[in-house]
């Protein structure tokens, strides 16, 4: 199902870009496995727009957040903050 209003604009987020040779069913599980939901994309550049936390958490924890998904680099190809 879509995500909802709420799901799109409540909580922190990031811009994520899936490794090229990482499968649907990879990012699936790695996405379930860290709370994390793609609430919009791919735009042009292949970024998605993902939900990593419910709500809006702090910088330091928002970038422990980020660093994670990119440290992750058989599935992320690139990961950054977003408002």
């Amino acid at each position: 199902s879509a995500p909802s209003a709420d799901s799109a604009t409540v909580g922190t987020f990031a811009l994520v870009r899936f490794a090229p040779t990482a499968s649907a069913q990879a990012i699936t599980a790695f996405l379930q496995a860290n709370d994390a939901t793609i609430v919009r994309g791919p735009n042009v550049g292949g970024l998605y727009r993902v939900r990593i936390a419910a709500t809006v958490v702090p910088k330091e924890q928002r970038d422990q957040l980020v660093a994670k998904l990119a440290a992750a680099s058989s599935i992320i190809g690139f990961a950054a903050a977003s408002e």
